[in-house]
């Protein structure tokens, strides 16, 4: 019983936490750098690199582009690879720790579950 109700407090801690993660679009994730968020918006251009990166670029196309999600070393994520293209077009959501790259913002995705199409 002990170790069930631990699992229902971890549950519940979770789920509050989640809750209190800021959703923003696209054009707002430069002000939130170092922060955990959820960035919600339409997907301008998904690519996969000469190496096998993904990229889902919002806010226009790559360079111009106002945030990427990015996939490194996706090899053990298959279906990211294959079905990167079904998020062109779409409204995606993408939660992670912003930071910048060539002064763009960007979430590095490390798990599929970051990702959810609306």
């Amino acid at each position: 019983m002990k170790n069930l109700c631990t699992l229902f407090m971890l549950l519940t801690v979770t789920l509050c936490k989640a809750q209190d993660i800021p959703k923003i679009a696209p054009e707002k994730a430069k002000q939130y750098v170092g922060k955990v968020v959820t960035v919600c918006g339409t997907v301008e251009e998904a690519y996969v690199s000469i190496v096998g990166n993904v990229f889902l670029n919002f806010g226009g196309k790559s360079p111009n582009q106002t945030f990427t999600a990015y996939f490194a070393n996706i090899a053990n994520q298959d279906s990211v690879k294959t079905n990167f293209k079904n998020y062109e077009g779409k409204n995606v959501c993408v939660t992670g720790k912003i930071q910048l790259y060539n002064s763009k913002p960007e979430i590095d995705v490390i798990e599929e579950s970051q990702i959810v199409l609306q």
